[in-house]
């Protein structure tokens, strides 16, 4: 009985996990986050954020 619920614990763990690490939860093109990459400062409009973010973290050195 004791092992029983072990197992069942440890199944219920793993489904748990393995839910929350689904790729449904976010997407490349979720529209909250497009428009983040999308926009850009006020006094820079040639420029985006997502563009900033790939330039700095594409090579940060």
């Amino acid at each position: 009985m004791k092992i029983r619920t072990i197992i069942i614990v440890f199944l219920s763990l793993i489904m748990v996990t393995l839910t929350g690490c689904s790729s449904t939860t976010l997407s490349r093109n979720d529209e909250y986050i497009l428009m983040v990459k999308n926009g850009h400062p006020i006094g820079n409009p040639d420029s985006t954020y997502g563009e900033a973010f790939k330039n700095f973290f594409g090579s940060p050195t």
